[in-house]
């Protein structure tokens, strides 16, 4: 008799043998079930059975059950079912002669079948023929049609129909526009799901168009579109993300729906994505990846992003700098009649950038951009006019065009402006009026004027002087590494005028405007260099920017080397030399070289004794406000008694 664990462990085996016999002969019948499906229906589409025709349409063309994708068998297959009257093919068919699939594009073909899938009561073909007559495919356009075709679709239900019913309706084509009704047509279709629409009724949630105005409203529908997989809802939730527009302020999630967007070869996302990594706005700075989604969108015909991948090759940001590259991508631009690429292919003319010179096709481009409302064009013509490039030279005709341009919030115009009130060319000098238009100029964020707004608030021109003011706008032209007021920075720390002393920032702050090409700095970095202002005294760096700054004729320059000579400080002393600067220096009216001098005329040092021309020297630096000049002609010249 066997043990009852043996007698256990047979019965057992046994159940898992019939459990993979019986698992075994289904699969093997699933698979001669399966195989037998094509053959079957392939079999009653041959006999002519529409539906079946149909069927084998779909697995030619997807390529399901073993069968091998081929288009041009399924698009035969649809034909013989849509001779037959059946409306699903005859809508597949037509969408195979619109995109080319197993037939070659035939847009009059598909039209044609649309139609017909439309009047046997189809709603997708409904939809489809209102396209069709809406943007002229396969027929004319007639919009009073595409609206007829659009309505029966979206009697039945279709949201895609509603949807376009509203754009008609918002845009006012094929009948008078009506926003209220558009807006009902868009939530209609946004509450089926509809993305399109969902991002359609975003759009008037925020505009106000056709409903009161609800950023917070609108931001949620934009969501429900993006998260439905529509690429302009994408790029417009993060455009409101990235503004902080009826939603807190996220740059790193409005950099994740650019990119969802760009992905999708959205060109606004595409660029928009460029400026964020341009910027460093929700992602580390990187002008290299900026310039490459610039790319992608300008090839894809954005002026915008045309203009931005032009830039960066102009200026080698993120590209190699490449100005026939520029040239092609502005011209690319303009080619769309976009108005600041015709403006700015009328600077490349101006000064040869890419292209040779020619004034008078700079002119003509301004012109064309000025006439297509461009507000900075109207500058560039003021500019040819004041400087009397390729034509004759007007300062007044040349104010007005600022003026024009300047009071269409042009900052570079507005500049000029107040640059021409300051001066009085074209225009009666006016302190005030300069320094309204440098500060509306500044306000937008223009270096130049930003600096000369500075120097009003210092000087106390045109307003009243305010040194926490001026210094305020040196700070923000200086942020733009403007070299003028990277200097003035310089000097307002090292004197503590609206701010706090402070050499070190204020050698720091000269340095820097010497590097960027600030020559009146280099007379000041030789001084600090010199007398230790801000740095460790240094006779050698003094006397190599001095005499950079002395062989350009600064006074100031000459002085500071003329008592370098004269004192023997880091160079052998030598007074002819320290004589010679001194007199330089004096001859362009330094009242302190005027005193030295004199000294060294009456003295007869580094030349000889001429008291004579001393005490001219001498009465000059006193009339200049020099006191040890005034002490010292009191002193030996007294006045005779009367």
């Amino acid at each position: 008799m066997k043990h009852p664990r043996i007698r256990t462990s047979i019965c057992l085996f046994s159940l898992f043998l019939l459990f993979f016999l019986l698992l075994l002969s289904g699969i093997l019948l699933y698979r001669t079930h399966r195989a037998s499906l094509p053959e079957t229906l392939f079999r009653r589409a041959r006999k002519g059975e529409a539906s079946a025709q149909y069927e084998a349409g779909l697995l030619c063309e997807t390529g399901k059950h073993g069968i091998r994708k081929n288009l041009i068998a399924a698009a035969e297959w649809y034909r013989k079912s849509a001779e037959q009257g059946n409306v699903d093919a005859i809508l597949k068919l037509a969408y195979a002669y619109r995109h080319g699939k197993g037939v070659r594009i035939n847009e009059r073909q598909a039209f044609s079948l649309f139609s017909r899938a439309a009047e046997r009561g189809s709603a997708s073909a409904q939809l489809e023929t209102g396209n069709c007559w809406e943007n002229g495919l396969g027929t004319e356009k007639n919009l009073s049609r595409a609206f007829l075709w659009y309505t029966k679709s979206a009697r039945q239900g279709n949201g895609k129909a509603l949807n376009r019913l509203g754009v008609l309706y918002l845009r006012g084509e094929g009948m008078k526009r009506n926003a209220k009704r558009a807006f009902r047509l868009f939530l209609a279709a946004a509450e089926q799901g509809e993305p399109s629409a969902q991002r359609n009724v975003a759009t008037c949630w925020r505009k106000g168009d056709g409903t009161e105005k609800d950023p917070a409203l609108a931001a949620k529908w934009y969501r429900k579109a993006a998260e439905g997989g529509d690429a302009n809802g994408q790029t417009s939730l993060a455009v409101m993300l990235h503004n902080g527009e009826g939603v807190k302020k996220d740059w790193k999630e409005s950099v994740k729906w650019y990119r969802k967007a760009a992905k999708q070869r959205d060109s606004w996302a595409q660029y928009n994505l460029g400026r964020c990594y341009e910027d460093g706005e929700g992602v580390t700075r990187n002008p290299s990846i900026a310039a490459r989604w610039y790319r992608k969108a300008a090839e894809q015909g954005l002026a915008s992003a045309q203009l931005a991948l032009a830039n960066c090759c102009f200026y080698g940001t993120g590209v190699p700098k490449n100005l026939r590259e520029y040239r092609n991508w502005i011209w690319r631009a303009a080619e769309q009649n976009d108005p600041e690429a015709i403006c700015e292919q009328g600077y490349a003319y101006r000064y040869g950038y890419g292209v040779d010179p020619s004034f008078e096709e700079a002119m003509r481009c301004f012109r064309r951009a000025e006439k297509l409302g461009y507000a900075e064009a109207a500058c560039g013509i003021g500019e040819l006019y004041r400087e009397g490039k390729g034509v004759k030279k007007d300062p007044e005709k040349a104010f007005q065009f600022f003026l024009k341009s300047a009071k269409n919030g042009c900052p570079e115009a507005q500049k000029n402006c107040a640059m021409a009130y300051t001066f009085g060319k074209g225009v009666r000098p006016d302190k005030k009026e300069a320094f309204r238009w440098f500060l509306k100029s500044a306000r937008q964020g223009n270096a130049v004027a930003q600096y000369n707004l500075g120097v009003c608030y210092y000087t106390g021109v045109g307003t009243p002087r305010n040194f926490s003011e001026a210094f305020r706008w040196y700070s923000k032209s200086a942020e733009q590494d403007n070299p003028n007021a990277l200097l003035a920075m310089a000097l307002v720390y090292e004197r503590g005028e609206g701010c706090g002393r402070n050499r070190k920032i204020a050698f720091s702050l000269c340095r820097k405007a010497v590097q960027r090409g600030n020559r009146d700095a280099e007379c000041e970095l030789g001084r600090m260099y010199l007398y230790g202002i801000g740095t460790r005294k240094s006779a050698g760096n003094a006397l190599h920017y001095l005499a950079r700054a002395a062989k350009r004729g600064e006074r100031a320059a000459e002085f500071l080397l003329g008592r370098m000579f004269y004192l023997g400080e880091g160079v052998e002393r030598n007074l002819e030399t320290a004589f010679s600067c001194y007199r330089k220096s004096a001859e362009k009216g330094d009242a302190e070289a005027m005193y030295e001098l004199g000294m060294m005329l009456y003295d007869g040092f580094g030349t000889q004794k001429d008291r004579e021309s001393a005490l001219v020297w001498l009465k000059r630096a006193s009339a200049a406000g020099n006191k040890n000049a005034e002490t010292f002609l009191k002193t030996r010249f007294p006045s005779p008694e009367r």
